[in-house]
């Protein structure tokens, strides 16, 4: 039993530091390269807001709320059209009794 406890003890560490070395190597070099091929920091420049961009990289939550606030404009728009065309349609044929 002494054994395997140890041959447990050793498969363990060697799966922990793996996955953490690969995992910080692999999302610094990603992020520097995609900047540098969109041409972000010419953008950055024009706008001139530090603060925002960074917390952009720390949680990377920014771009997906942006998706979701359009979408829920469109949805909206989307409810309010229907609205008025159900309340045109309602008044048409009232009028017409």
């Amino acid at each position: 039993m002494t054994k395997r406890r140890r041959m447990r003890r050793r498969m363990r560490r060697r799966r922990r530091r793996r996955r953490r070395r690969r995992r910080r190597r692999t999302k610094r070099r990603r992020t520097r390269r995609r900047m540098r091929r969109r041409g972000m920091r010419r953008r950055r420049r024009r706008r001139r807001r530090t603060r925002t961009r960074r917390r952009m990289r720390r949680r990377g939550m920014r771009r997906r709320r942006r998706r979701t606030k359009r979408r829920r404009m469109r949805r909206r728009m989307r409810r309010r059209g229907m609205r008025r065309r159900r309340e045109e349609e309602g008044g048409e044929e009232e009028e017409e009794e």
